[in-house]
């Protein structure tokens, strides 16, 4: 399923009592040059980066996978990729920086383990439960609880303490 990885949002003042639009007066539209409010105002763009998929085909694409990867591909072209590569360079980092760098790469790793884990953990136990609900549909169907065990994957032990407690 594709998932959206950057969103655009745009300046727009609606009226609290009237709810209405406000726009720039004539006056206003030459002087900023500009025909519409938004036009004055910053864009904002939020980027979802854990679901950039890593498929590079342009220079946002590009930047997406470095903010996500904390990496720079040779081939990338992007406008500041370069000024940004050679910032990144270790080497050029003092002591104090380097430290707080590697640092930074740590709890990073250590961020996505959590993340990973706790993702494990959720499945497993989704899994578990789905097993236990089986056994207890199973069983209220007429079934044997050996079969139950051999069906499910539970031990009959299990099978016995999930059925007693139902």
């Amino acid at each position: 399923m594709l998932s959206c990885v950057v969103y655009e949002g745009r300046v727009q003042f609606r009226g609290r009592h009237l709810d209405d639009k406000l726009e720039l007066s004539p006056i206003q539209q030459e002087l900023f040059n500009n025909k519409e409010i938004n036009e004055i105002f910053p864009e904002y763009y939020l980027l979802k980066v854990n679901n950039f998929d890593d498929d590079t085909k342009d220079g946002l694409d590009e930047w997406m996978y470095f903010l996500k990867n904390s990496e720079i591909k040779e081939e990338f072209s992007a406008q500041g990729l370069t000024e940004a590569k050679d910032r990144l360079r270790e080497e050029y980092l003092s002591e104090e920086e380097s430290a707080v760098y590697k640092r930074y790469l740590q709890d990073r790793q250590y961020e996505t383990s959590i993340i990973s884990t706790t993702k494990a953990a959720a499945e497993l136990e989704g899994r578990k439960k789905e097993k236990r609900d089986i056994a207890i549909a199973m069983k209220q169907a007429g079934s044997e609880l050996e079969f139950i065990a051999q069906i499910t994957g539970l031990s009959l032990r299990e099978v016995e303490l999930l059925i007693k407690d139902c």
